[in-house]
């Protein structure tokens, strides 16, 4: 299984398994630009073994909605699910290999390498 975040029509980063932080401190493992982003705002773990991808909310001052309703608790993600980041919207992709949204996701991903050495995102540079 390969897990893609997307942000917008854009671009958008493969996560890899284990943890992973999204918030708007250049040292997080998904940086944004976004001012409506805690520093630490969210944490999304990947578990191979069980299949699964969780996301969790890390106390963010503005908050993280899942599918339009606040996410309180780690919950399960599914693919398509949309995350509200900030005022960044977020769609998850949860694909198996031969999926035919792999290549148009691979070219979306952004070129800059981030700090776990995967495409990463922008983050506002």
């Amino acid at each position: 299984m390969r897990v893609f975040i997307a942000f917008g029509d854009s671009w958008c980063a493969e996560i890899r398994p284990g943890a992973s932080l999204v918030g708007r401190d250049q040292a997080c493992d998904i940086p944004l630009a976004d001012d409506g982003v805690s520093r630490r705002h969210l944490r999304l773990v990947l578990d191979p073994r069980k299949r699964q991808m969780t996301a969790e909310d890390l106390g963010s001052t503005n908050g993280t909605m899942l599918n339009g309703k606040p996410l309180d608790h780690r919950h399960p993600l599914a693919d398509g699910d949309l995350l509200l980041v900030g005022r960044t919207l977020c769609t998850i992709h949860l694909l198996h290999e031969g999926d035919p949204r792999l290549a148009s996701l691979q070219q979306r991903s952004c070129p800059r390498t981030c700090r776990r050495s995967w495409p990463g995102a922008r983050c506002g540079t």
